[in-house]
């Protein structure tokens, strides 16, 4: 289990306390919770299995913690969570009515909002400003006609490097004589990642190159990678 992670967050002259922790292999989630006055005014809980199944281990998963903790960070102090605390304040001003004022019928109970970690992303890419984009990278692997090989994918925002989750990765081969041709597809994971296989036909002739797209609630991105 990874050691968690607390702050405290200063808006509209009130401070917020968020805490993130590992909930641990056999339980493979990243808990947030974010606290007003000791009453928990919303959750995100990211599930990290898949990752652990992919082979991934603490140092991916401490980076998913730290990128969902900064999210929720960013998110208090773009005023994303103001509307639950005017429902809580409401709520203790009612209970704190004298017996001999009137007293209008108390607002319903502040609800806990459950995010899921994909949820608040996309509410904090929406509030930054108009030039987000969407950002794919690959690491570099051998590619050459004839051979197979694992492409690792990762999409992220162009702010602060937030982790696009549910991208859609298309691989196409193009090359000069003949027309392109699907060589593999994936969808990136909570940390923004994608792990796609492919295998590259020995029958290129001429020049030739790898297109990989990615499609999100933010946009496209595209790379373009020549074959040795």
């Amino acid at each position: 289990m990874i050691t968690g992670q607390n702050t405290e967050v200063r808006h509209e002259e009130r401070t917020f306390h968020v805490q993130t922790e590992d909930k641990g292999r056999s339980n493979p989630f990243v808990e947030s919770l974010i606290y007003l006055g000791g009453q928990v005014l919303a959750s995100a809980r990211t599930s990290y299995a898949e990752m652990l199944a992919d082979g991934h281990g603490e140092v991916e998963i401490a980076a998913l913690m730290d990128r969902q903790h900064r999210t929720m960070i960013a998110a208090i102090q773009r005023g994303r969570f103001d509307e639950e605390v005017a429902a809580l304040q409401a709520r203790r001003h009612a209970s704190e009515v004298g017996p001999s004022e009137v007293a209008p019928p108390p607002p319903s109970p502040v609800a806990q909002t459950d995010l899921s970690l994909d949820d608040l992303v996309l509410d904090y890419l929406q509030l930054r400003e108009k030039g987000e984009t969407l950002v794919l990278s690959m690491q570099d692997v051998p590619l050459a006609p004839g051979t197979e090989s694992e492409l690792v994918l990762r999409a992220v925002s162009s702010h602060d490097e937030v982790p696009i989750a549910k991208a859609g990765i298309d691989v196409k081969l193009i090359c000069a004589t003949e027309g392109p041709q699907s060589l593999g597809s994936g969808v990136t994971d909570a940390a923004g990642a994608a792990r796609i296989q492919i295998r590259i036909p020995d029958t290129i002739q001429g020049a030739a190159a790898l297109i990989v797209t990615a499609s999100s609630a933010i946009g496209k991105a595209e790379l373009k990678v020549l074959l040795a």
